[in-house]
C-alpha cells in the first residue's frame, strides 16, 4: 500500500503557509516593535505611549535620555518637558503604578547600567510601602518577566503575543496613518485629568474612626532591620555606585485624611515618623542624593479639593513638587532630620481631622 501524494503535497503546503504567517508576523512585531524590546522607535510611525510595565525596560534600554523619572503613582502625573525645563535635562517617565522598592530599585539600577551618561533620577518614597521585605514585590501588578530577563529564547512570548500582533501593531499603524504623531512623556500615564477631585471622593465610604489622636509605640527591633535592610538594598546601592548621578527622593505628600485613619486615630503615629525619620537619616549621608519632604505644607495635605482619593494628589501639586525641587525647597539636609520629623509628629497630632468630614 503506497501513501497518497495529494495528502503530503498539501501538507507540505500547509506547512509552508503557516512558516511564512509566523515569519511576516515576527518581522512585523520586531520591526514596528510596540513595547520597545529590540530596538528605539523607528522613525515616522506613531507610538502608543500606555503600558508602563511592558514599555519601561525599552524605554530604559533603546531610548536617547539622561535623565529619569521613576517612581509609583506619585510620579506618574509629573511632566517630562517640566522636568526638562526646571532641571536642564532630557528626561523619559518609567513609571510603576503600584510598584514597590524593589520593583523600582531594579529599574532604576537597569538605568544606571544601560546609560552611562545618565545624571539625574527624579523617583518617589511611598511610605506606605516601606515596611516590607527587601524583595517585597506588588502580587496584584503585571509581572511580563520575559520582557526583562535579556533572555532571547523567551522573546517569543513577545513576538507572538496575541495582544501584542491584533491589538497594539494595528492601533499604532491607525495612529500613525491617521495622527502622524507619537504619544510623549508628558501624557504617559498621566492620570490628572481624568480623575475628580475633592471630599466627595476622598472621603467616600470613609467612617470617621472615632479616636482622638494618639502617638503609640515607635518601631521595633526586626522592623528597623527590615526598614534598613530594604533601604539599603533598593535606594542606597544605587546611590552608592553612582557617585556623579544627583538622586532626587522625595516623600509624597498624602493626606491628611490617610495620615488621620492609618496613623494619627490607630495610634501609629511614632512609627510612621520613626520609619521616615530612619530612611531620611540613611539617605541624607550622601552628597549625591537630594531629599525631599512636604509635610508641613498642611494648606495643601487638608485639603480635600487637592486628592482624587487618600493618596493620590491633583496634576497642579504634581507640577509644585518638580518645582520645589528644582529650587531646592523642603530639602532635607542631615542635621535638620531629627527636629524635622519631632516638629511633623507634633503638627499632625494637632490638626484639625474632624474638619475633613464636614463636607
Amino acid at each position: 500500500m503506497t501513501s497518497d501524494p495529494n495528502w503530503k503535497k498539501w501538507f507540505k503546503n500547509m506547512l509552508t503557509v503557516l512558516v511564512t504567517v509566523l515569519i511576516i508576523q515576527a518581522l512585523i512585531v520586531i520591526i514596528i516593535d510596540p513595547w520597545f524590546h529590540f530596538h528605539a522607535p523607528t522613525k515616522g510611525i506613531a507610538y502608543i505611549l500606555n503600558n508602563e510595565r511592558c514599555q519601561n525596560d525599552g524605554i530604559m534600554k533603546h531610548f536617547d535620555y539622561d535623565s529619569i523619572i521613576t517612581g509609583t503613582s506619585m510620579c506618574e502625573n509629573f511632566r517630562a518637558s517640566d522636568a526638562d525645563r526646571l532641571f536642564g535635562g532630557n528626561f523619559v517617565k518609567v513609571t510603576f503604578g503600584g510598584g514597590y522598592f524593589k520593583e523600582i530599585a531594579d529599574a532604576e539600577r537597569t538605568a544606571l547600567t544601560e546609560n552611562p551618561d545618565l545624571k539625574m533620577v527624579i523617583r518617589s518614597i511611598d511610605q506606605n510601602f516601606a515596611m516590607e521585605d527587601k524583595d517585597y514585590r506588588n502580587p496584584d501588578a503585571p509581572d511580563p518577566s520575559y520582557l526583562y530577563d535579556n533572555n532571547i529564547f523567551n522573546d517569543c512570548e513577545y513576538i507572538f503575543n496575541r495582544e501584542v500582533i491584533y491589538t497594539w501593531v494595528p492601533r499604532v499603524l491607525e495612529k500613525t496613518i491617521k495622527e502622524g504623531k507619537p504619544d510623549d512623556f508628558d501624557d504617559y500615564m498621566r492620570f490628572a485629568e481624568d480623575r475628580p477631585l475633592g471630599a466627595e471622593h476622598v472621603m467616600k465610604d470613609l467612617d470617621h474612626p472615632g479616636q482622638s489622636p494618639q502617638s503609640g509605640k515607635g518601631l521595633s527591633d526586626q522592623e528597623e532591620q527590615m526598614l534598613k535592610d530594604s533601604i539599603e538594598q533598593n535606594f542606597i546601592a544605587n546611590v552608592k555606585a553612582h557617585p556623579d548621578v544627583d538622586f532626587y527622593y522625595f516623600f509624597p505628600p498624602f493626606s491628611g485624611a490617610y495620615w488621620y485613619v492609618y496613623h494619627v486615630a490607630p495610634g501609629e503615629i511614632t512609627k510612621h515618623i520613626e520609619m521616615m525619620k530612619m530612611i531620611a537619616s540613611m539617605l541624607t549621608e550622601y552628597d549625591n542624593v537630594h531629599l525631599f519632604a512636604f509635610f508641613e505644607e498642611t494648606d495643601i495635605v487638608m485639603d480635600n479639593d487637592n486628592y482624587s482619593d487618600l493618596i493620590h494628589y491633583s496634576g497642579d501639586i504634581s507640577d509644585r513638587i518638580l518645582e520645589w525641587m528644582a529650587e531646592d525647597f523642603h530639602r532635607l539636609m542631615k542635621e535638620d532630620v531629627e527636629d524635622y520629623f519631632t516638629n511633623i509628629e507634633e503638627l499632625y497630632l494637632g490638626l484639625d481631622y474632624d474638619a475633613l468630614y464636614n463636607y
